[in-house]
């Protein structure tokens, strides 16, 4: 007579084990998913990496996403086409910081100095102001401070009238362009990255370089800057930083 129950028991045998070994490789896929991922792109070492890339945007558990977010605005922001990035366009940011800062650089000046509203600065109210202002001082040292801020100030008197006007304070002067230029310095480097030499960083371009960097910093593939690998950067930036001042002659 016939019996089922040998092959039943067989047929389950082989089911089962083939779902052992598929539902195995279903998880061992799963893992490796959730696996930290090396990149594929990196640069030689963290001393390699473009100066703007290593000194903007990095943060202790900043993620990758953000870092190449951050450096991509900067084409957004200031490219004309929001595309890519020319000496022009970096010209023309500087220019309008620049406009941005003398007057409300000027603003400032005449609501401190300017005392009898007619619009002009002139030296008698310069010496009222240090007068009111500083009057614990000695006499010696209050005529010290109007020499040095009537000289600071007369420094606009474009027309040498006696008087310093609104409009010549708007005057960008050698200072205020300088201030400008050295809290911008890295923009210009950012086209270094220009990788077919057009003219022109594009976002696919700069991104590409940013993820490069990233993957220089991360150790350890997990798309996240640790403590130790900012670090890292830190120190090397830090002897960057040091080798230019030396080259400068600064000590």
């Amino acid at each position: 007579m016939f019996k089922p129950a040998p092959l039943l028991f067989l047929f389950f045998f082989i089911t089962g084990f083939f779902f052992d070994a598929s539902y195995a490789r279903a998880q061992d896929a799963l893992q490796d998913d959730d696996a930290p991922s090396c990149h594929s792109e990196k640069f030689a070492s963290l001393e390699e990496i473009p100066e703007p890339l290593r000194r903007l945007h990095f943060r202790v558990n900043g993620p990758l996403e953000e870092y190449v977010a951050g450096h991509l605005g900067f084409i957004r922001k200031y490219a004309e086409d929001r595309i890519g990035l020319t000496k022009k366009d970096l010209e023309r940011k500087l220019s309008n910081l620049l406009k941005a800062n003398t007057k409300r650089h000027a603003t400032n000046l005449m609501k401190a100095y300017e005392q009898n509203m007619d619009g002009k600065i002139d030296r008698n109210e310069l010496n009222e102001f240090v007068q009111h202002r500083f009057h614990s001082l000695s006499d010696e040292e209050r005529d010290k401070k109007v020499s040095r801020l009537i000289q600071d100030i007369f420094e606009y008197d474009l027309n040498a009238d006696g008087f310093v006007t609104f409009p010549e304070m708007l005057t960008p002067n050698k200072i205020g362009q300088k201030i400008i230029k050295d809290g911008h310095k890295l923009d210009p480097l950012y086209l270094q990255l220009d990788q077919n030499g057009n003219g022109a960083l594009t976002v696919v371009e700069l991104e590409r370089s940013a993820r490069k960097a990233f993957a220089t910093v991360d150790a350890d593939c997990d798309t996240l800057i640790s403590n130790d690998e900012f670090q890292a950067l830190k120190t090397v930036d830090r002897k960057s930083q040091g080798g230019e001042t030396r080259r400068r002659g600064i000590h």
